[in-house]
């Protein structure tokens, strides 16, 4: 897996590395990865399905993408890592290329924002992997960077365009399962959103709709975005 750790970090991932599934186990106490390769033996022993099995039914993990890999290329085997929880399932001899475009298929079912693919909406240019936001309106770059959270929910927005979404919905796809997180602070983080957008001209792009949410309206004309209620 060293080359495989190499790869992943020359493409912008952090590691956390594990030796054993007890240090795994400590590690995901401290921290929640955006994705678990778990590497193992399926021939040996089932310990690894088990403990896969286990991270589903933990509420503070129950989320957690998971690709696991075996020396197996037996079809068995991946059924068997399939049915026990894990998302995807590769055999070592896979080359780490391979890996790196699994894990980014993951990042993009999942969580899009961190699968750093440059989105463009309009004027609106997104690119995940600097938290930087530009507006190419009247054909002049304006830019700024904006917090993790609030890109979360602007990626989330953009990819559904003119959708309303409920705080109910924004709270369940941006934030993880056990973490407290009540209406208010779904409001919160659309202001805070508002705010980081002021320096490039489209805070005015998240619309409150009155009684159900919140959408990102793209503008049609520069008059539209006078139009836009906010709250």
């Amino acid at each position: 897996m060293a080359g495989v750790a190499a790869a992943c970090q020359q493409d912008g991932f952090a590691l956390y590395e594990a030796s054993s599934i007890q240090e795994a186990t400590q590690t995901l106490k401290n921290t929640l990865p955006s994705v678990l390769v778990l590497d193992t033996d399926l021939t040996a022993s089932d310990d690894a399905l088990a403990w896969v099995q286990d991270v589903r039914c933990t509420l503070r993990t129950a989320g957690l993408s998971i690709i696991l890999t075996s020396r197996s290329m037996c079809p068995d085997a991946a059924a068997a890592a399939l049915n026990a929880g894990a998302d995807d399932y590769l055999a070592r001899s896979s080359s780490a290329i391979e890996l790196q475009a699994r894990i980014r298929a993951i990042l993009r079912s999942r969580a899009p924002e961190l699968a750093g693919d440059e989105v463009v909406l309009g004027p609106l240019i997104i690119r995940p992997r600097d938290r930087e936001v530009l507006n190419a309106a009247s054909g002049t770059l304006r830019r700024t960077l904006i917090p993790a959270t609030q890109l979360r929910l602007l990626y989330f927005l953009v990819s559904y365009p003119e959708v309303v979404h409920s705080r109910q919905v924004l709270r369940n796809r941006l934030w993880r399962a056990g973490d407290i997180i009540d209406e208010r602070t779904v409001d919160a983080e659309v202001r805070r959103l508002r705010r980081a957008l002021v320096p490039i001209g489209l805070q005015t792009l998240v619309e409150t709709v009155l009684g159900a949410g919140y959408r990102l309206a793209m503008p049609k004309s520069p008059d539209r975005l006078k139009q836009l209620y906010l709250t």
